[in-house]
């Protein structure tokens, strides 16, 4: 069933940034952010022969916000990633179409894998890694709906299908950023406790002395 991966990790999403985050403006702005992709998601509104839908243009807008705010020397390599993200998920789901064979699994799932591999092979901060893997994926669907738009002369611009593929990419990405984290910490911790010996250690013979 479509949708259920982006409302499941929407509303997760939410939680954590209502009651972990603290009480600053970043958290009022996110909140919002999320409740208006929920809501505006499965309103479809008619352009031509297709349908476009509400979430698909918001999320683009926010996208095209953050982008904005990047330096001039790196939007270059950032519109190089995107490029080829979008045409890696258009490449797939249009090959899915005469081929279907190539949905080994859920074609969700690979798509996200696509997506995540790309944009962590492609960028190395994790934050411009969940930037790419976002705006090519839904500039994917873009190229992906004006080929199909040739094919079956109709089609629906950021369905449930794509959104849940962005919650996967989201979920993966800032799953490895976490993990990345914490293994720092922890790594961190470890040194500074195998240092704590030794800084006894001289501390005890400067006493001696």
């Amino acid at each position: 069933m479509e949708g259920v991966y982006f409302y499941w990790i929407g509303w997760i999403y939410i939680c954590i940034v209502t009651f972990f985050w603290n009480k600053t403006s970043l958290r009022t702005a996110s909140a919002i952010f999320l409740f208006i992709t929920l809501i505006v998601s499965p309103i479809y509104i008619p352009v031509f022969s297709s349908e476009v839908s509400l979430g698909f243009l918001f999320l683009i807008g926010v996208s095209y916000g953050f982008i904005s705010q990047v330096k001039v020397m790196r939007l270059l390599h950032i519109v190089i990633a995107v490029l080829a993200v979008a045409a890696a998920y258009a490449t797939f789901q249009l090959v899915a179409i005469y081929d279907p064979v190539v949905h080994l699994i859920d074609g969700r799932l690979m798509s996200m894998a696509i997506v995540v591999c790309l944009s962590c092979m492609l960028a190395g901060k994790w934050s411009l890694r969940i930037l790419i893997a976002v705006v090519g994926l839904l500039h994917g669907e873009l190229l992906y709906g004006l080929a199909a738009i040739k094919t079956f002369t109709s089609h629906a611009f950021g369905s449930f299908y794509v959104l849940d593929v962005l919650a996967l990419s989201t979920v993966v990405i800032g799953g490895g950023w976490l993990l990345h984290m914490l293994s720092e910490n922890v790594g961190e911790w470890i040194k500074q406790r195998k240092q704590q010996p030794i800084r006894n250690m001289i501390a005890q013979e400067d006493r001696i002395e």
